[in-house]
């Protein structure tokens, strides 16, 4: 979680462990694998939600992926270094959630996306991971 957050505490907490609770690392791993296949990367993870978190974080992961969906979807420009300002990489990753976004003509139902602040604060990295996986069945 980013450091600039309060402890949560109360429900708050129990919907964090709740969550937390269904982390599975052998699907993380699977699907950070995947990614790395149909981007021509090898990507690999210890499955865990930080090891995950780090990786996909900055968004470049996620935008070549987005161009494997839909190829020149984002731009070269874009990928050319992987960007170190946060709005810079909360960008790429909300990029890769409109090229996958049915309503933009993309293959997944928005009911099966993450939202940026999931992964780049990484408040729900299951779902970045359900994400990843509702992708790969289409």
């Amino acid at each position: 979680m980013a450091s600039h957050r309060a402890t949560k505490s109360g429900i708050a907490l129990e919907a964090q462990q709740k969550m937390a609770g269904k982390w599975d690392a052998d699907r993380a791993k699977t699907a950070i694998s995947w990614v790395g296949q149909r981007i021509g990367r090898p990507l690999t993870t210890d499955g865990t939600m930080k090891d995950v978190h780090l990786i996909l974080k900055d968004g470049t992961v996620l935008a070549s992926l987005a161009n494997w969906v839909r190829p020149g979807y984002i731009p070269a420009s874009k990928l050319s270094k992987a960007p170190t300002l946060p709005f810079k990489q909360m960008e790429l990753i909300g990029l890769f959630l409109s090229c996958l976004d049915e309503a933009n003509g993309g293959p997944v139902k928005k009911t099966e996306l993450f939202q940026t602040v999931d992964l780049y604060e990484e408040v729900n990295m299951v779902q970045v991971i359900l994400t990843l996986e509702a992708l790969g069945r289409v």
